[in-house]
């Protein structure tokens, strides 16, 4: 006998914002209520929950979307329930609220959700695809603003906020209908595999303790798209692919490094959780932070700022720009001493690194006095060790324009690790110019840049003490 299905009881689009602007009545001056655009006739609502009393430079953004598609009704019923629970103000709530700004848009694409019609999952009134097809596959820009204005009102809020995560929300339109639930990067995109996998884990085991099945992008056992290789039809089976689109999350990750997820959801409960656990990782800080990734043991740059605002604004500067530093390492990397060289443009890490790629580190530092640096302390303690040298790349010829604070560091694979010496630039630091934290098994040493330091190259070299691990062929 033929199924009859039938489709997922939700709130219709009429009674939308009433039952959106029941978050205000019940949760006071914690939610605003508002519209960031139309579609179809009806408004695009927003509604931006947090602690009032607390400034919003002081906190980070999460943004959370649904119903970009039509039908997939579930991902809207999640996202109102993530309303209703912010709205008990809980002590958990109250938690999130106290450190971050969480703007829900449970459905954007009012027109294609109001026809709930399979016809248009993915199409508007002017039969374009809001979800995929309104970016331009290359670059950051809409493609025909006029039929898109849900991409239009999505892209100008993300614009404005900046945020630190986005989660956008997919899953089914029909009663007793079921599906693979899964937490990924950002959807079936060319970038659709996410750069911390440890967060989203956390954020799955969130749901599966509950006894939902959870699927994991590691499961399908094949590597993201890489070279020529990877686009090879007799090879490309074995990469994980996706259609060319740039989506709301693509763009915001590539404009904003923004930590970009998407979701699939069969069950309210278990997208309720994963959404829960995100934002409860999020009160300790989203994984933004890093503009440029580990050089060897070093970290050279980071965001920083004193609040969430300024290492917003850190973090937004120094992405936008990350091609342009040059970089290079003390090498070999030996036990006892670590170091980085940060330059802001190609000819200022030429002049300090004659050689193209290796500079032997004893004229390394007669370059670096010759730019003006003290060397001479360091060269002292470091007199053992010229037997090294630099090892990098120059990066751009445009220089990097720098208005705001950065951190550079170094990681020593070793938790125990005694610092006996810092030096920027040949000058030593003291205890209250660094940062130490001792996190897993390694140390981690951090000097912050401020954007009143104008050098053009910035040198952090650390000697430390420990004890080696083993090393050699294990007999048994």
């Amino acid at each position: 006998m033929k199924r009859n299905f039938t489709i997922r009881n939700s709130v219709p689009i009429a009674e939308l914002e009433g039952y959106m602007r029941k978050w205000e009545t019940r949760a006071g001056n914690y939610v605003k209520v508002y519209s960031i655009g139309e579609s179809g006739g009806w408004p695009i609502l927003c509604a931006e929950f947090t602690d009032p009393s607390i400034p919003n430079c002081e906190k980070e953004v999460a943004l959370i979307t649904a119903q970009h598609c039509g039908m997939e009704i579930t991902g809207m019923t999640t996202v109102l329930s993530v309303g209703n629970y912010l709205a008990a103000l809980d002590e958990k709530a109250r938690q999130i609220l106290r450190t971050q700004v969480v703007l829900l848009v449970p459905c954007p694409n009012c027109y294609t959700y109001a026809t709930q019609d399979v016809k248009y999952q993915f199409k508007n009134e002017y039969g374009v695809d809001e979800y995929a097809g309104s970016f331009e596959k290359t670059g950051l820009e809409l493609k025909d603003p006029e039929k898109t204005p849900a991409a239009v009102a999505l892209k100008e809020l993300v614009d404005q906020w900046k945020p630190e995560f986005i989660f956008d929300v997919h899953g089914v339109g029909y009663n007793d209908q079921s599906l693979l639930e899964f937490t990924g990067g950002m959807s079936f995109s060319s970038m659709n595999r996410t750069y911390d996998r440890r967060f989203v884990d956390m954020i799955d085991d969130a749901a599966r303790a509950e006894g939902f099945d959870i699927f994991s992008e590691d499961e399908v056992q094949k590597l993201i798209y890489t070279g020529a290789m990877s686009k090879d039809p007799r090879y490309q089976s074995r990469f994980r692919g996706g259609f060319d689109a740039m989506l709301l999350g693509s763009y915001a990750y590539t404009k904003y490094h923004t930590f970009a997820l998407n979701m699939e959801v069969g069950f309210e409960r278990s997208g309720f959780l994963r959404i829960m656990k995100a934002l409860e990782l999020g009160c300790n800080g989203y994984p933004v932070e890093k503009i440029v990734p580990h050089y060897g043991m070093c970290e050279p740059i980071f965001a920083a700022g004193n609040n969430a605002e300024e290492r917003r604004e850190s973090r937004v500067e120094l992405w936008q720009q990350n091609h342009k530093p040059g970089f290079g390492i003390i090498h070999p990397e030996m036990f006892g001493l670590a170091g980085i060289l940060v330059s802001m443009n190609a000819e200022a890490h030429k002049r300090v690194c004659s050689e193209k790629f290796r500079t032997m580190f004893e004229p390394f530092c007669d370059n670096m006095e010759h730019e003006g640096f003290d060397m001479a302390e360091m060269r002292a303690a470091l007199e053992e060790r010229y037997d090294v040298y630099i090892e990098g790349s120059a990066g751009a010829e445009e220089p990097l324009q720098r208005t705001t604070a950065f951190q550079m560091g170094v990681r020593i694979p070793h938790v125990e690790a005694q610092i006996t010496g810092i030096w920027l630039n040949g000058r030593s630091l003291d205890l209250t110019e660094y940062n130490l934290e001792r996190k897993g098994q390694a140390t981690f040493v951090r000097v912050i840049i401020a954007p009143e330091q104008k050098e053009e190259v910035f040198f952090l070299a650390v000697k430390y003490d420990c004890k080696p691990k083993p090393q050699g062929i294990l007999e048994f």
